[in-house]
């Protein structure tokens, strides 16, 4: 009985501490000092953004 206790008392114990690590993180945006002009990207309107120092052309 002591160990099924114990047992149980642990993985109580284990999910709270979980609870914590899933929570959502929010990005603060304005603290965020940026490190390329935005004129060096493309919007290709479809969800992605192209780098147009690497770009290739092809």
């Amino acid at each position: 009985m002591p160990l099924r206790f114990l047992s149980l008392a642990c993985t109580l114990g284990l999910m709270l501490l979980a609870d914590g690590a899933l929570a959502a993180q929010t990005c603060k945006y304005d603290s965020i000092t940026a490190t390329a002009p935005a004129s060096r990207f493309t919007d290709n309107g479809d969800g992605i953004v192209t780098d147009r120092r690497w770009d290739c052309g092809g």
